[in-house]
């Protein structure tokens, strides 16, 4: 009886300690739909992010407050993209500061970018 108990105690304690978490997904299909949603205002999303960007991710952690997520860029926009950023240890990520965030943006992919925000105080 009490492996019973046991076999089906794990499952739920792991979706309860899962279900606890304060990370919200959104999906935007184009940069308009963030902005609509105060993305940018909010600071959930840097500035700097090109307006032609489309299949934007946002993965807030309200918790932590703390972003990641990803978008995508034509080849010419993620040129000009990558030239307003700085570069960091890793070759295939650069990075952006403004105020007391810090976004890094990572290229490993070619066709997609991830993101973090993290905070800087």
């Amino acid at each position: 009886m009490i492996n019973e108990i046991k076999k089906y105690l794990l499952p739920i304690i792991l979706l309860t300690m899962y279900g606890c978490s304060d990370i919200v997904t959104s999906e935007y299909p184009t940069y308009q739909n963030a902005e609509e949603d105060d993305l940018f205002q909010r600071g959930w999303l840097p500035e700097i992010i090109p307006r032609s960007a489309t299949e934007i991710v946002v993965n807030n952690n309200l918790d932590l407050n703390e972003s990641s997520g990803s978008f995508v860029l034509s080849n010419d926009a993620m040129l000009d993209f990558k030239e307003r950023l700085k570069p960091t240890e890793k070759q295939e990520q650069l990075l952006y500061v403004s105020g007391e965030s810090e976004w890094v943006f990572d290229f490993s992919d070619r066709k997609i970018i991830y993101y973090r925000l993290r905070s800087l105080n």
